[in-house]
């Protein structure tokens, strides 16, 4: 019975050795004893930011260096006195956790490295997130808790360095917007592999006001309709033979030093990257589609109702544009089958990029 009961203690000695095995603490070695370990709340301050230029300049995906924050502490954990960092399993180590999920499918790449955009709560602009020690390469901020960095007891402090910024997630408009103050993520410190936190540091993204000035243009001209005329099925007498052009113009009022761009766009077939335009299909005619010219007598290919800057299909009309100028365009008539004679529709949207 006295075997039976010693057995019993060394087990239970073990069990309880095992249930702090989570530890990191400040270790004395006069004592011995121990202590709590020191941790700092790491506060992101970039309290007023601000840009000014064409609208379309700033796309989603992109940033500016100035949106930016960045600082290192290499005692962001610390240990008083004599005393030095140590953990059960003699190998303390410090992760990083978001507080919040990753924007599906939105990345943002900075000197090669990819990071996930984490949603401000502010429309239209996101961030990003990357933290190490001060000695090694950014770890970014994900969806998974990471490892920043990993030791040996005896040290007084462990560093951490971050870098955070700014990243447009959709449209900005001019005005003034506000981005929340907030919790964004946690630093942990482990004891070696397990996954329970001896303890943790919150990550704070402090308020923050965005202010933007958005240059674009005035456009002068609305709905335009623009009438063919009547023409004989034996004027286009192949595939491909093409009527007498029709002019039109759209007007633009701009401030100095925008580039400005256009895409047109098929309203009846929104997916068509192609030269010829689409009739509606209340269109009695058949065997014909339009085409739009430019200045030059290049043709307008359609494109994507988009302003982001490389949409495809998009073409300069004018350069560094101050004042008010027309853009001169024509439309024509292009066989493209067997005809059936008859009236016909055909209708294009146009979408300005200011660049």
């Amino acid at each position: 019975m006295k075997l039976m009961s010693k057995i019993f203690i060394a087990l239970f000695l073990l069990s309880t050795s095992k249930n702090i095995a989570a530890n990191v603490m400040c270790y004395d070695p006069t004592g011995p004893s121990w202590r709590n370990l020191v941790y700092k709340t790491l506060n992101i301050n970039n309290s007023s930011i601000s840009w000014s230029g064409p609208a379309n300049t700033l796309s989603p995906g992109t940033s500016l260096a100035s949106w930016s924050d960045s600082a290192t502490d290499y005692s962001f954990f610390s240990c008083p006195g004599i005393t030095y960092i140590s953990s059960d399993s003699h190998n303390p180590q410090t992760w990083i956790i978001s507080s919040k999920t990753p924007l599906n499918g939105f990345t943002y790449t900075l000197n090669g490295v990819t990071y996930p955009v984490f949603p401000t709560g502010a429309q239209g602009i996101g961030y990003i997130l990357g933290a190490a020690d001060p000695n090694k390469v950014l770890t970014p901020l994900g969806s998974t808790a990471l490892q920043m960095f990993s030791t040996t007891d005896g040290g007084k402090t462990l560093g951490v360095k971050y870098l955070f910024r700014y990243v447009i997630t959709g449209p900005l408009k001019s005005g003034i917007t506000n981005i929340p103050s907030q919790q964004i993520g946690t630093i942990q410190m482990r004891d070696g592999p397990t996954v329970l936190a001896a303890g943790s540091s919150p990550i704070f993204l402090k308020s923050a006001t965005l202010t933007v000035t958005a240059a674009t243009c005035t456009v002068n001209t609305n709905n335009i309709f623009v009438t063919l005329p009547s023409i004989d099925i034996t004027k286009l007498s192949a595939v491909g033979s093409t009527s007498t052009p029709s002019n039109f113009n759209i007007s633009l009022t701009c401030p100095g030093g925008i580039n400005t761009y256009m895409v047109m766009t098929d309203n009846t077939n929104t997916a068509n990257r192609s030269d010829r335009l689409s009739l509606v299909p209340s269109s009695i005619a058949k065997g014909v589609a339009v085409q739009i010219t430019k200045a030059d007598g290049s043709l307008v290919k359609f494109g994507p109702d988009s302003a982001n800057p490389g949409t495809a299909n998009q073409f300069l009309v004018f350069n560094n544009l101050s004042g008010t100028q027309s853009i001169p365009l024509t439309a024509r008539l292009i066989r493209t089958g067997p005809i059936t004679p008859g009236s016909l529709t055909a209708i294009a949207t146009y979408t300005f990029s200011y660049q």
